[in-house]
């Protein structure tokens, strides 16, 4: 389970070439007290044990 906010959200949808509804719709679940959760397993990002989209958040 990864926690996103707004900013790393809007980031990884334009590195991903998608809207931000897309990516949240594609991603991530709303979680208690409005937090976003990317909660996917295996994680679609995951690539030789390491995140490939971790430059890209911030």
């Amino acid at each position: 389970m990864v926690l996103i906010n707004d900013a790393e959200a809007d980031n990884l949808s334009q590195h991903l070439g998608q809207t931000r509804e897309a990516f949240d719709s594609e991603y991530l679940e709303k979680g208690s007290g409005g937090l976003m959760i990317m909660n996917r397993m295996p994680c679609p990002f995951l690539s030789n044990n390491k995140c490939s989209v971790y430059e890209h958040r911030f």
